[in-house]
């Protein structure tokens, strides 16, 4: 296990559940096994994620059949040992544009994405299957930050036995997607006027920092990266950050 690749992702997750803390599972699980039940092309299994515990509260047995491993040992670290290796630096940038992506979200819209991409996973036999993994936000508080995922995991082998690894975002009630989102481009914007310092705090947010964050990376006040994050919407005529965002995802400025 590399002990440096769970350490990224887990810093990652943890963007999302700041010091949120669920008290009860506010959802039933059937309800939203059929909201995903649109990708389901293949055999499958469910698990439920929660932020708080950092880890998953509940994986579905179906996993025996998709992978041949057992329900019980199945936890993040394990996830990321079975990614096949060429792949495991794709799974960290989605994850990163992801939790970048849903941060930009009104509170409203954070139940109206699914987050989809493939990798390769290691089976309990040695073999590899490509996995797409769909993820929707369950349960989130009342400043966004998000308490519980539910993911579904598909074995997609017989349809795409090989190729690169892609990242969408679905939007779901008539909310815009934005399919095989560039990654690991910095953004190129030609219009707006963007300074070199606005470009640079747009790079950070879309990866998932906060101001706060934002501010001691690059060693200035919060309120100059909030000054700038409001000049950036005046210039582009753009009303929020997510809308922003959208515009360089839609057109490929990633």
């Amino acid at each position: 296990m590399n002990l440096e690749i769970y350490s990224r992702e887990n810093s990652i997750r943890k963007k999302a559940a700041s010091s949120a803390v669920p008290d009860r599972l506010s959802f039933e699980v059937e309800l939203y096994k059929k909201f995903l039940n649109i990708f389901h092309v293949g055999h499958y299994f469910y698990a439920i994620y929660s932020y708080s515990h950092n880890d998953f509260v509940l994986v579905e047995t179906q996993i025996e059949q998709v992978l041949g491993y057992s329900p019980d040992g199945y936890d993040i670290p394990f996830l990321i040992s079975c990614i096949h290796p060429d792949d495991v630096t794709y799974f960290i940038d989605f994850k990163n544009r992801a939790m970048g992506f849903l941060s930009s979200l009104p509170v409203p819209d954070l139940v109206n994405y699914k987050i989809l991409h493939d990798y390769r996973a290691r089976k309990a036999d040695g073999s590899y299957v490509r996995l797409l993994q769909q993820g929707i936000v369950i349960e989130h508080d009342e400043n966004g930050d998000i308490l519980q995922t539910l993911i579904v995991y598909t074995d997609i082998s017989h349809l795409k036995p090989q190729g690169k690894s892609v990242l969408s975002f679905i939007g779901l009630e008539g909310r815009p997607s934005f399919v095989d989102v560039k990654t690991n481009k910095f953004i190129d914007i030609h219009q707006g006027g963007l300074t070199v310092r606005e470009k640079q705090i747009l790079r950070l947010v879309i990866d998932g920092k906060r101001s706060k964050e934002i501010a001691h990376e690059l060693q200035i006040s919060k309120q100059t990266v909030d000054n700038h994050r409001k000049n950036m919407l005046a210039k582009t005529n753009m009303n929020t950050t997510g809308e922003l965002i959208a515009k360089c995802l839609s057109n490929s400025w990633l």
